[in-house]
């Protein structure tokens, strides 16, 4: 497994995810958004217009749906945020 994918699974950035169908939806505390960004980054492109994100009153909603993220680690995403 990529190293930055289990960085990713395993940051406290991550306040709360939810799935809806095949897409991951993720809130990250505003203040942590500097470093879950550079864990981003090592997963993903932002050359091609970035990743559908939200900003609201203390956190940032983050859609990784139609991200290459989904595409490459879709299965390995499954196991690490489990549905309810």
């Amino acid at each position: 497994m990529d190293i930055a994918l289990i960085k990713l699974i395993k940051t406290p950035c991550i306040q709360e995810y939810r799935w809806h169908g095949d897409k991951l939806f993720i809130w990250v505390a505003d203040y942590d958004w500097t470093n879950f960004k550079e864990i981003l980054k090592k997963l993903c492109s932002f050359d091609d217009g970035g990743i559908p994100a939200r900003i609201q009153e203390d956190c940032i909603y983050i859609d990784l749906g139609d991200t290459e993220i989904m595409d490459d680690y879709f299965e390995e995403l499954k196991v690490a945020f489990p549905e309810d």
